[in-house]
C-alpha cells in the first residue's frame, strides 16, 4: 500500500512554513522517491512576495539533497508537520491507523509500517538543565539560534540542517520552559519536534532575529555579542576533559556534555569585536593546547555550535554539568600568564646547601657593594653625584680606591645621559688629572653616549639586556635616572617596577648596577639619609647600598677655622723638611701646638732663605682653597655590610676630598639651624599659651571662684585632655575627680565627700 504524499502536501500550505521547514519537506519527498515536479508544483503555491524563486532555484536545493536510504526526515516528517498545524491527512474513516490504535488481523491486511519508539522518559530536571542553561550564559533579552533539524551526511553522521529557531529570546524561552516543566511534551511546546538519535544545537553567542535579504544561513556577521568561545577536545574521555578544563582555570560558564566524547565549555572571553574575539580565542586555544588540552579549532568562530543540554543523543543525554560565574577573561589572561611565568621560579632548599654553603658574590667596592647588586647615590644638584660616580668608574678600571674603600679592577659600562659625548670624555680625563692617577687600562671603562637619544627604561632595557650579556663587565653605571624614569617617581608601584629594570640588566649583565638621583625639595635635616631621594620611597628600600650626599651649612667662624688648620697643616710639612719639628720636639716640644710660635719659626726662616719664600706661599694659598668649596656629609645605608659611620668631605672639582682638618664634624646639615629656631619658637608658643592659662585660673580663684577642667575649656576653646595635661605641669595645682581644680595646699581643707577623691596624676 503506497501513501498519497500530494493529500499530505495539500495539508501543509507552503506560506506557513519557514525556509527550515520548507527544506525539510522536499528533503522527505526526495527520501520517499516523490518527483522533483511534486516539490516544485507545492513550493509554487506560496502566497507571500519573493518566495517562491522559479523552478530553475528549487531545482538546485532539491539536487543538494542526497538520498542515502536510511535519512532521518521521512514521509512521518510530513505527516507530523501536517498534524501540528492541526490537519490530519490519513483520518480514521479511511482505513489507516491512528499511533495510539490497537493492532488486529481482524479484517485488516498486514501492512509493513514503521511504528515510532516510545517516548524516553523527560523528567523536570532536564527541562530545568537547559533554563540554566541559558541562563547562565546569555542575558533575557538575547535572541540565540536553537536547531533541532538534522540529516545524515555521507559518513553516516548526524549533523543540523536549516537556520532553526531565531525569533525568540532567552526570556521567552525561559518563561516557556517553566510553564510546560510538567508536561510530557515540555520540549515540542517550545522547541518544536527533533530527532531523539542526534539530540539539539544551539549557537554559543546570541545573534541578531532575522537575516538579511539574500542571506541564506547564519554567519559570524549575524552574531550580536561576541562573548563566548566553545572548547571542546575529544582526545580523552569525559572525566579527564573535565579535571583539565578546571586544572587550567577557564572561566566558563557552563560545562556541558554532548552526548557522545566530549565535554563543551562555553567560555566566556568577553570579545569586544570580531577582531578582538578572534585574537583573544587564538590565545586561548594556544593557551589549552600547551597545557595538555588539544582542542578543536575548527571551533574558532564565534557563530559556531554547541550542544544544548537536557535533551537525548541516541541512547546518551546531553546533560548540564555545571554552571559557573567567570571572572573577566583579561583577568583570567594574566593569571594564565603568571602561572606560566612561575614555572620559571626555582624553588631551592636550604637543606641542599646548608653543609656547603655557596660563595657569597665577590666585592666590587670592599665592605659596600657586591656583584650583581645594585647602589645608589642621592644628593642635591651640583652635590658632584656624576663626577663621583666618574670617579668610581675610573677607579674600577685602574684598580685604585675609592672615597676610602678599595675596588676591585674590572670593566665598567658608564650609560651617559646627560651631556655631550665631548665633555664626558674630558671629564674622564679631568678625574684621572686630579686624582693623579695614569691611563694604564683605558679599555677597561666604556661609555654609551646617549644625551638626546634617551627612551624610557622599560623600552631601553631589553635593548640594553642584550648588549651586555657575557661582555663580561663588573659595573654598569646608569646617569643620571631622571633621564630614563617610567611612570610616576611618586608612585610605589611605578617605581617598583622601574627599579626592577635595573635587576633585569644586573641578571643579563652578571654586573652590578649603579644609578645615582636627586634629592626632594627642601631641607632635608629632618629625614634619615635613605629617605632624601626624591619621588617614592621605593628609592630607600631597593638598592643594596644608598651613598647619600647631603649639604653642610658651614659658617664663616668654621670657614676661618678651616683655613687656619689647612695652613698649620702646611707650616708643620715645612718645620719637618726643615729639621725644624725635631729640635723643637727636644728644647720647646710645647710650640708644636702653638700655632702663633709655629709661624714665627717659618717667617725666621724665610729671612734666612727669602728665595723660597714665594714658592711657600703659593703651597699656602693652594691648600687653602680647600675650605672655599662647599662641604658634604656622606652617610651610607647597606644592606650586605654593617653601614660605617658618616664621612664629611668637600667637593673640590672635581674629586670629593675626605676633611682633613675634623671641622665638618662639628657642623649641621642645611636646614638643622632652622628646625631648631622652628622648635624653639613651637616651645615659646606652647609656655605662652600655658600662662595665659594660668593666669586667668589665679584671676578666677581670687575673685572667689571655683574652676573645673570643662571652664578652661570652654575659656580657652582647647581640648579635656589639653586642659588635664596642663593641670598635671602645674606643680601647686591638683584636679579632683569631679573636675574641680583646687590649688595643692586646701586639700587638707577639703571635704572629700562633697568634693571627690583628688587625682593622682601619673608620669
Amino acid at each position: 500500500m503506497e501513501f498519497d504524499y500530494q493529500k499530505i502536501l495539500d495539508c501543509i500550505p507552503p506560506s506557513v512554513t519557514d525556509r527550515n521547514q520548507w527544506v525539510q519537506v522536499g528533503m522527505a519527498l526526495k527520501q520517499e522517491g516523490c518527483p522533483f515536479e511534486m516539490f516544485d508544483r507545492w513550493s509554487a503555491g506560496d502566497s507571500r512576495p519573493n518566495q517562491y524563486r522559479g523552478s530553475e532555484v528549487t531545482r538546485k536545493v532539491w539536487d543538494s539533497f542526497k538520498n542515502s536510504g536510511s535519512g532521518t526526515v521521512t514521509g512521518a516528517t510530513l505527516t507530523q508537520m501536517a498534524r501540528n498545524l492541526g490537519m490530519d491527512p490519513f483520518p480514521a474513516s479511511d482505513g489507516f491507523m491512528d499511533w495510539g490504535d490497537e493492532i488486529t488481523s481482524d479484517g485488516v491486511e498486514p501492512v509493513q509500517k514503521t511504528i515510532r519508539p516510545p517516548r524516553p522518559d523527560k523528567s523536570r530536571k532536564d527541562v530545568f538543565q537547559i533554563v540554566d542553561y541559558l541562563e547562565a550564559v546569555f542575558q533575557p533579552d538575547d535572541h540565540i539560534n536553537v536547531i533541532t533539524s538534522s540529516f545524515v551526511d555521507e559518513e553516516g553522521k548526524r549533523k543540523p540542517i536549516g537556520t532553526g529557531l531565531m525569533t525568540i529570546t532567552v526570556e521567552e524561552y525561559c518563561d516557556s520552559l517553566r510553564k510546560s516543566a510538567d508536561s510530557q511534551d515540555w520540549f515540542e511546546d517550545t522547541f518544536g519536534a527533533y530527532n531523539h538519535e542526534a539530540g539539539v544545537w544551539v549557537r554559543v553567542n546570541p545573534i541578531s532575529g532575522t537575516l538579511s535579504e539574500g542571506q541564506k544561513g547564519i554567519s559570524d556577521k549575524n552574531v550580536t555579542r561576541f562573548e563566548n568561545a566553545l572548547i571542546e577536545c575529544d582526545s580523552y574521555t569525559p572525566e579527564e576533559q573535565i579535571r583539565l578544563i578546571r586544572e587550567l582555570g577557564l572561566p566558563y560558564r557552563a560545562l556541558v556534555y554532548s552526548g557522545g566524547k566530549s565535554v563543551h565549555a562555553i567560555v566566556k572571553v568577553d570579545g569586544q569585536s570580531l577582531t578582538d574575539y578572534k585574537e583573544k580565542v587564538s590565545w586561548l586555544f594556544g593557551y589549552c593546547t600547551a597545557n595538555g588540552l588539544p582542542v578543536d579549532t575548527q571551533n574558532k568562530n564565534p557563530s559556531r555550535m554547541s550542544r544544548l543540554p537536557g535533551v537525548d543523543r541516541g541512547t546518551q543525554k546531553q546533560t548540564l554539568l555545571e554552571t559557573a560565574k567567570p571572572m573577566k577573561f583579561d583577568e583570567f589572561r594574566k593569571l594564565a600568564q603568571a602561572k606560566e611565568d612561575a614555572k620559571e621560579l626555582e624553588i631551592e632548599s636550604f637543606a641542599d646547601v646548608c653543609d656547603n654553603l655557596p660563595p657569597l658574590a665577590p666585592e666590587l667596592i670592599h665592605g659596600v657593594l657586591r656583584k650583581g647588586h645594585k647602589m645608589l647615590i642621592s644628593g642635591p644638584s651640583k652635590a658632584g653625584k656624576s663626577y663621583a660616580l666618574t670617579s668610581l668608574a675610573v677607579a674600577m678600571a685602574e684598580g685604585k680606591d675609592w672615597m676610602g674603600y678599595q675596588v676591585e679592577q674590572g670593566k665598567v659600562l658608564y650609560i651617559n645621559l646627560e651631556i655631550d659625548s665631548r665633555s664626558f670624555m674630558q671629564r674622564i680625563k679631568d678625574v684621572y688629572d686630579a686624582h693623579g692617577w695614569k691611563v694604564e687600562h683605558p679599555n677597561n671603562f666604556r661609555i654609551l653616549n646617549l644625551r638626546g637619544k634617551a627612551e624610557a627604561l622599560d623600552s631601553f632595557a631589553p635593548k640594553l639586556e642584550a648588549r651586555i650579556r657575557n661582555r663580561g663587565y663588573s659595573l654598569v653605571i646608569v646617569d643620571p635616572i631622571y633621564k630614563v624614569i617610567t611612570g610616576d617617581e611618586n608612585n610605589a608601584s611605578d617605581m617598583g617596577k622601574f627599579c626592577n629594570l635595573f635587576d633585569r640588566i644586573s641578571l643579563s649583565g652578571e654586573c652590578a648596577v649603579a644609578y645615582c638621583h636627586h634629592h626632594s625639595k627642601g631641607s632635608q635635616a629632618s629625614k634619615n639619609a635613605i629617605d632624601r631621594a626624591s619621588g617614592s620611597g621605593v628609592f630607600a628600600r631597593d638598592p643594596d647600598a644608598i651613598i647619600d650626599m647631603t649639604r653642610l651649612d658651614i659658617t664663616d667662624a668654621d670657614r676661618e677655622e678651616i683655613k687656619a688648620r689647612l695652613a698649620e697643616k702646611v707650616y708643620d710639612d715645612k718645620l719637618h723638611e726643615t729639621g725644624q719639628w725635631d729640635n723643637l720636639q727636644k728644647i720647646h716640644p710645647q710650640d708644636l701646638a702653638d700655632r702663633i710660635a709655629k709661624q714665627e719659626l717659618i717667617r725666621q726662616h724665610f729671612e734666612l732663605f727669602p728665595d723660597r719664600k714665594e714658592e711657600f706661599e703659593r703651597t699656602l694659598s693652594e691648600a687653602q682653597k680647600l675650605g672655599d668649596c662647599p662641604a658634604y656629609r656622606i652617610s651610607m645605608t647597606l644592606r650586605e655590610f654593617a653601614s660605617p659611620d658618616d664621612t664629611d668631605v668637600f667637593f673640590q672639582f672635581p674629586k670629593h676630598v675626605a676633611d682633613p682638618t675634623g671641622v665638618l664634624a662639628n657642623t649641621f646639615l642645611e636646614g638643622d639651624n632652622d628646625i631648631a629656631a622652628m622648635n624653639k619658637k613651637k616651645e615659646e608658643k606652647v609656655k605662652r599659651r600655658a600662662d595665659k592659662k594660668r593666669e586667668w585660673y589665679d584671676q578666677q580663684r581670687d575673685e572667689g571662684k571655683t574652676v573645673k577642667v570643662n571652664d578652661i575649656k570652654v575659656k580657652f576653646g582647647c581640648a579635656r585632655n589639653t586642659v588635664k595635661l596642663w593641670v598635671e605641669r602645674q606643680a601647686d595645682l591638683v584636679r579632683l575627680e569631679n573636675g574641680t581644680i583646687l590649688y595643692l595646699d586646701e586639700l587638707e581643707n577639703q571635704d572629700q565627700t562633697a568634693g571627690g577623691q583628688p587625682v593622682v596624676s601619673e608620669d
